[in-house]
């Protein structure tokens, strides 16, 4: 898949109930290092610059995808 394409795919994997894991792993386990700076640069909310002007993901956002896969790995537990 091309850039364009995958950021579409990895917006509805991250939309809507809960995250669809197994196409954001697909998606951004063949990324190459250029898609990934690329993938930053087209999502700026997700990504903040700290006082020596490293980029690093907003916490926000990070304590949402830690809750989703918590809530992932208990439905996992529950089934098996």
């Amino acid at each position: 898949m091309d850039p364009p394409n995958d950021f579409e795919a990895l917006t509805k994997a991250f939309s809507g109930f809960g995250v669809d894991e197994d196409s954001m792993v697909s998606i951004l386990g063949k990324w190459h290092s250029q898609h990934l700076e690329s993938f930053r640069k087209r999502t700026p909310k997700f990504f903040l610059e700290d006082e020596r002007l490293f980029e690093r993901w907003d916490d926000h956002h990070i304590a949402c995808l830690t809750k989703e896969f918590l809530r992932f790995k208990v439905l996992m537990f529950f089934l098996l």
